[in-house]
């Protein structure tokens, strides 16, 4: 957490050096709730296999069919698809009562017909059970897309990467009244105040459906510091740099509307 609040309040004279760029900005939204719930897909076909003995579809492992996992022989172990008999796309692997433990991406060869596990990570928890940190399979195949939460169930930091392992987007959560000592091309004489429009409004590119004090990087090229209300950045500052990490313009938002603007 203190790493990117430092980010944050060093954004002049090239802070954001040190940040990589990126090439794709499309990637899954936050989710907007950190409960998990262990629900079965609703299929009317569950372990089937073909007339050439092949499994195909939708699979659920119990524990009895792995005796020495340590899950009960009445629990799920693990689901996910086939196809002629090898797994493909995202398959879950569960602990005792029910607790998700790993996400797992399964890549089909078109050439060979078979398939490889090339994606495993694990989900974390507190010692009292709440989920800790959620991985994601994302663009990136060396790295998971993750979110991070709080023993409360608050998300406090989330990564995106695109598919050359670049993050596209960055969350992190700041403590109350940070936001107001970052002071940032105030004095920069370079900088003047244009008229602004009610078209004008905030960057809300991304739906993580939490609220508090947030420092957020879209892309590396617009950063914003300030309060959020249900994922909507409602008060604060907004940065806007270019390619090469000089500023060009700042936004004051108030009550979700924008208030001042000062421009290169």
């Amino acid at each position: 957490m203190k790493t990117l609040v430092v980010i944050c309040l060093a954004l002049p004279a090239l802070a954001f050096s040190q940040l990589e760029s990126q090439a794709d900005s499309n990637s899954v939204l936050l989710p907007d709730t950190v409960e998990i719930a262990v629900i079965p897909p609703v299929i009317d076909t569950i372990n089937v296999t073909d007339s050439l003995g092949m499994k195909q579809g939708y699979w659920m492992f119990l524990g009895s069919d792995f005796p020495n996992s340590g899950v009960a022989s009445s629990e799920l172990l693990e689901d996910g698809r086939f196809v002629n008999n090898q797994r493909v796309g995202l398959w879950y692997r569960y602990g005792a009562g029910g607790q998700v433990k790993a996400v797992m991406n399964y890549r089909l060869d078109p050439k060979t017909k078979v398939s490889a596990r090339d994606q495993f990570y694990y989900y974390e928890y507190y010692p009292t059970g709440t989920l800790k940190k959620k991985p994601a399979i994302g663009g990136c195949r060396t790295a998971s897309d993750y979110y991070r939460y709080n023993e409360a169930g608050e998300l406090v930091e989330a990564e995106l990467f695109d598919s050359l392992c670049n993050t596209t987007y960055k969350l992190q959560h700041i403590q109350k009244g940070e936001m107001d000592s970052v002071s940032i091309f105030l004095v920069d004489q370079r900088f003047h105040e244009p008229s602004v429009t009610a078209e004008d409004l905030a960057e809300n590119s991304r739906d993580f459906d939490q609220t508090g004090e947030y420092c957020v990087d879209h892309n590396h090229r617009i950063f914003q510091v300030g309060w959020f209300e249900n994922g909507n950045f409602i008060a604060g500052k907004e940065f806007l740099v270019d390619e090469m990490m000089r500023p060009q313009r700042v936004r004051y938002f108030e009550d979700g509307k924008m208030i001042r603007t000062l421009v290169r």
